[in-house]
Parts: structure tokens; C-alpha cells; sequence
């Protein structure tokens, strides 16, 4: 989900056209929408957006991504609570994915890697359905913990910006 001015309506001639959405605003939200998978999330939500539900909503900032087509970062959040339902132990599993990400930035993989593994792991922790015994599902700490023991691994080129640059639609 991404917010922002667009263009809305028919666009065309009057022989063919066709209500449709355009500009900057819906080409970052259509680029969006294959991010979930990435993190495995449900959701997420641009920076705007953020920034707009953040009193409503408690937020986590899963990362900061380049979106082909688009020159600058975004940040990218999911939505995980509504913020008056929110347990404290949710607002402190946010503030640490942010710790491991400060980690994560400042190529301290080994750092960043480890809170994750726990976050990951509370959170499997947290959903477990004691009547299905399959592979844990998978969570945002738990894809950037393995994105982080890789490059712990194999280091980033220098300078690393911490931005990951998704490079298909």
C-alpha cells in the first residue's frame, strides 16, 4: 500500500479508454506488491502510508528498499497490530527488529543476525498451532536473519548503504 497524490479517471480518446490510476505514487505501490514474499509478511506499507497510520497502527520498519524504477530508498513497514490492541511485548519485539536493523546498516551482520534468530523464533513461538506439526512458518526476522548471516559470509562491496535493491518488478 503506498499513499500519495495520483492521477484518477478515464484516460484515453473517446473511442477507447479506460478508468485507470497513474503517476509516481501508484508505479511505487504496483512495485510493492511482490515485496510481502520477500519478507514473508502479508503486507506492507510505503513510507507515506507510514507515516499516516502510525498513530492507528503499530508499525514495524522491516527495511529499506530500492524499487526498480525508482531512484530513491523507500522505507517499507508492516502493519501488525492496531496500536490500542498492541502488548507490551510486541512494541519491544518492534524496537528490537529496529536495534537489529541499526545492526544490519552498520554492516554488524553477526549482531543484527542474532536478534533477529530470537525475534524470529518468538514469533514462531507466539503463532504456534499446537495441531500442526509442518516447518515453522516463515517471518520478517527470519528472512533478515538469513540475509544477514549471508552477508556476514560474503561481505557487501564498499560503501554498503544497508539498502536492498530489488531488481525486478
Amino acid at each position: 500500500i503506498n499513499s500519495g497524490p495520483a492521477m484518477i479517471g478515464n484516460v484515453g480518446t473517446k473511442r477507447r479508454y479506460n478508468y485507470t490510476a497513474v503517476g509516481e505514487t501508484v508505479n511505487i505501490a504496483a512495485r510493492l506488491e511482490s515485496v510481502p514474499p520477500l519478507y514473508a509478511c502479508q503486507i506492507v506499507i510505503g513510507p507515506h502510508t507510514a507515516e499516516l497510520a502510525d498513530d492507528e497502527f503499530l508499525l514495524r520498519q522491516l527495511d529499506s528498499i530500492q524499487v526498480k524504477g525508482h531512484e530513491a530508498p523507500l522505507a517499507v513497514f508492516e502493519p501488525l497490530v492496531e496500536r490500542d490492541r498492541a502488548s507490551h511485548e510486541q512494541h519491544q519485539r518492534v524496537q528490537r527488529y529496529a536495534q537489529a536493523l541499526t545492526h544490519y546498516r552498520a554492516e554488524r551482520f553477526a549482531m543484527a543476525a542474532e536478534i533477529w534468530e530470537a525475534l524470529a523464533q518468538e514469533e514462531r513461538d507466539a503463532s504456534a498451532n499446537p495441531h500442526h506439526s509442518a516447518e515453522p512458518p516463515a517471518n520478517p526476522p527470519g528472512r533478515m536473519a538469513e540475509r544477514a548471516r549471508t552477508l556476514e559470509e560474503t561481505p557487501p562491496p564498499s560503501p554498503w548503504d544497508g539498502i536492498w535493491v530489488l531488481s525486478s518488478k
